[in-house]
């Protein structure tokens, strides 16, 4: 077994500057991907993490890297099979100030994409709840059924 290693120490703050970055940060499961990567990881490992078989989470990675969002940090050959370590570039991501300005020309665009990505599957957990009959929005629903929203919080 070889090993190619590489010192990286993930940054404070990694500050999202462009909307094709914001897209990729975005996809709930890509957050997810990166939430398991506090420590160097492979893809199989994450993959046993959020219950997803390793080719579902590829293409994921692979778009993270690219936008530089997470880092390889050392390979390993195991059973002649080459095995890639990620880690999350930053310990914060962060969206530039300018890139959700009302001023911004694409103000609308940007916005839609970060809280679709970021609250899309609370909304679509909601959805299927109410769907389901576990949360009644009927005036006549028993108390322990009913959706409240209190202070910007959904109980």
């Amino acid at each position: 077994m070889t090993e190619e290693t590489t010192v990286f120490t993930p940054a404070d703050e990694f500050i999202i500057n462009d909307l094709e970055t914001l897209k990729v940060l975005a996809d709930p499961l890509r957050l997810n991907i990166i939430e398991y990567l506090i420590t160097p990881s492979t893809v199989k490992d994450v993959a046993e993490k959020i219950n997803k078989p390793p080719t579902k989470l590829y293409y994921h990675f692979n778009l993270l890297e690219k936008h530089n969002l997470i880092k390889m940090v050392f390979t390993r050959i195991v059973s002649g099979i080459v095995e890639k370590h990620y880690v999350a570039s930053a310990h914060v991501y962060r969206i530039a100030h300018g890139l959700l300005a009302p001023g911004n020309v694409d103000f609308e665009e940007h916005l839609e994409v970060t809280f679709s990505g970021l609250y899309g599957d609370t909304v679509n957990d909601l959805r299927e709840s109410i769907r389901a009959g576990v949360i009644d929005i009927s005036e006549n629903a028993p108390n322990y059924r009913r959706m409240k929203i209190f202070q910007g919080k959904v109980y």
